[in-house]
């Protein structure tokens, strides 16, 4: 086999050794974002129940609230102002719904709707 021959056989071997890497980090990456997807369906089924409701406490963060309950409210209504920030989420899911305000990012308010 000449020189030029082992070059190229070299070269086909590294393109055909970097495309299966890519082919097994693609798939690990696929299976992760799935395995993570299905994670967070599975929070926001259960994630609205009387019990999780109960475990909201005055003075918690609204991290630690999304922590409980498993999922990230949405934010419908913001107020600012004289160093003071009201913000007011709702977690919704069918007929199930909670809102919480938050104060300077501190659980000050609660209300539920629908949870058994």
């Amino acid at each position: 086999m000449d020189k030029t021959s082992r070059v190229i056989k070299h070269k086909l071997k590294a393109r055909i050794n970097f495309g299966f890497i890519l082919a097994i980090i693609l798939t690990l990456a696929t299976m992760t974002a799935c395995s993570q997807l299905e994670s967070a369906i599975d929070s926001q089924i259960n994630g609205l129940t009387l019990a999780k409701y109960q475990q909201l406490e005055t003075g918690m963060s609204y991290e630690q609230a999304v922590s409980v309950l498993g999922f990230e409210g949405v934010e419908m209504s913001r107020s600012e102002g004289y160093g003071i920030s009201l913000v007011t989420y709702q977690w919704s899911l069918s007929m199930k719904n909670i809102t919480a305000m938050f104060q300077n990012n501190k659980l000050t308010a609660k209300g539920q709707f629908g949870l058994e």
